[in-house]
Formats: structure tokens, sequence, C-alpha cells
């Protein structure tokens, strides 16, 4: 049984940089619940999707800004989001430290988790638990930093605040912010100083490239390949990566209409084979050792055919969307 981890990042960033109150709602609107349209087609359509399919996922909501900057508005999402059955667990972005007034946080400015010691990455994550505990989330577990910047210090911090999940390590962003590289590579969760790490899952598209399992980044080809794969392998943990707004159009004044059908199509197959896929929040783990003694493989190679199609719809997506 393949354990299927549906993880959503969630959060929004304001154009101005000095947004004011209502610049701040009004991207929590746009980037969160894609408002605008004739209906949301953000995090709260996502969640009637997993829903009406009877799958699982779990929320990595932005804990330094949304609780403070937009406290009611989050307060209320992540009360839809549970009373869906989902998950809410801590999402750190360090660009939005500036904006925060509190002595307690590092005054020297960062952009990923990774530039701050582990004293200071302890406390910017104690203070996001604290924050998430104001809106209605009693006992978060897991952890993923903003743009996937942590190192294996960060896992020294999460486990000083008693959280016992991280899944920042994503191989595809070893040269944009994470710095958690090992010489045999990650392909399944492994315990790193007290903490257990689940990876993101990652495919070759073209032969020595590697391309994360990301919503709007793959085709749902490609997607239910990796799974299949990672199934016969026996493999135990696939993590998959969206964010909030990866239904909506690029203006996000609408649909995607492809990334939507995408979500509709992983759903879906995702219920039609329960002998095979377990979606399932951190918070269900209850052996997690269990999931640490598989040795390192490779990933999957996937085949022209699909990574061709998967282009020409990405295309599509462009010129439509």
């Amino acid at each position: 049984m393949l354990d299927v981890f549906l993880t959503i990042d969630t959060e929004f960033w304001c154009r101005s940089a000095n947004p004011t109150p209502d610049e701040l709602s009004g991207a929590f609107d746009e980037f969160i619940l894609g408002v605008g349209s004739s209906r949301n087609w953000g995090a709260n359509y996502q969640a009637e999707v997993m829903n009406h399919f009877g799958v699982k996922a779990s929320y990595f909501l932005e804990a330094l800004c949304a609780p403070t900057l937009c406290g009611d508005k989050t307060r209320d999402f992540v009360s839809y989001v549970r009373q869906h059955g989902h998950d809410i667990e801590i999402h750190i972005h360090a660009e939005w430290l500036p904006f925060l007034a509190d002595e307690s946080l590092p005054a020297t400015p960062g952009k990923h988790m990774r530039h701050f010691s582990r004293q200071e990455q302890a406390t910017i994550i104690a203070q996001a638990v604290k924050n998430l505990h104001l809106v209605g989330v009693a006992e978060p577990c897991a952890f993923r930093a903003g743009n996937f910047g942590a190192n294996w210090v960060t896992l020294q911090a999460l486990a000083d605040n008693g959280i016992q999940f991280d899944t920042s390590y994503n191989c595809c962003y070893f040269d944009a912010g994470c710095a958690m590289q090992e010489d045999k590579g990650i392909s399944q969760p492994v315990m790193r100083n007290n903490v257990y790490e689940f990876p993101v899952a990652v495919f070759r598209d073209t032969p020595g490239h590697y391309r994360p399992l990301h919503l709007q980044a793959c085709s749902f080809a490609e997607i239910k390949y990796v799974l299949e794969s990672y199934a016969e392998r026996g493999w135990k943990s696939c993590v998959l990566v969206s964010h909030s707004f990866e239904t909506l159009n690029s203006r996000r004044s609408g649909r995607d209409a492809v990334v939507c059908r995408r979500l509709e199509k992983l759903c879906k197959y995702l219920s039609e084979h329960p002998d095979k896929y377990r979606t399932i929040g951190f918070s269900d783990i209850g052996s997690p050792d269990e999931y640490c003694n598989l040795q390192p493989a490779d990933a999957p190679q996937s085949n022209y055919f699909r990574t061709v199609s998967r282009h020409g719809e990405q295309a599509l997506r462009r010129l439509l969307y």
C-alpha cells in the first residue's frame, strides 16, 4: 500500500512593498480563496473536489503572515478546511519577517529558513506554531519551508519545537533554495536530527533531468505513472505538491480548466484504487519508522511521449489561461 500525501502550500503575496490592511485582505482572497470570478476556484474548491472523491490533503498554511495579518479570514479558512476533514500544517516564508512587528523574531532578514541559525529558526518556528494556535490549529505536526529553503539545521529547530515531520526535501530545488543535499539522495522517508524527513516525490522526465511531482507542472499521465511506479517498487510514501492558487488562471480571475481537470482526474483515480493507494495526512501516521526501511533508489524514468504530451498541454494552458 502506497501512502499518498497531497500537500497544498497555502499562501499569499502582496504587490506592494508596504501593503495596507485592505491590500493584505485582497491578497488573501486572491491567492488562497480564489475570489474574483463567478465562484471561488482556490483552496476551498480544491477541498470540495477532494471531499467529493473521498481523498485527504494537508494544507501547509503560511504561518507568519496569514494568522497575524489576516486573522479573521485565516480563522474562517482553517475552520472550513478542518470541517472538510483535511489537516493544517506549518509553512513558513521567511520573507514575511520584515512585515512583522515582533522584537522576539530575528532582526536580520533572510529569504530562506536556511539563512538563519538553529536558535533563530527555532524561534521562528515557535512563533509560527503560536500563530496557528490563535486561528484554531491545536497541534500541527509537520512543516515545509517556503521555497523548500531548509537545511538539516532546520530539522534540529523543528525537533526543538516538538514537530515530528518535515517535507522540505526537494532535489529539484538544490540550486534554488533547498540545502539538504546528501551523497546518495533521498527517495523515501528518513530520520534525521530526530525528525522524519518525507521527500517530495520526483521523476526523470528526460535522461538525467528530475521533475518534482507538482500538480501544476505535471500532466495527469505523468502523475499516474509516478504513483504506479512507486507502488510497483513497494515504496511507502509519495508526496505531491500543489498550491492554493494553482487551480486559478494566470490572472487569478477564474479557473484554469486544465489544472482543475487534472486535480479531478487525480482524485478520481486515487478513489478508484483503494487497494493500491491511501491518501492520508501526517497526523495519521502511526508508526513512522515503518516508512524508513527502504534503501535509496533512483527516481522513475518516464518516456518521451508523456514528456512531449505535457509540453503540449502546458502550452495550451499558457495560451488559454
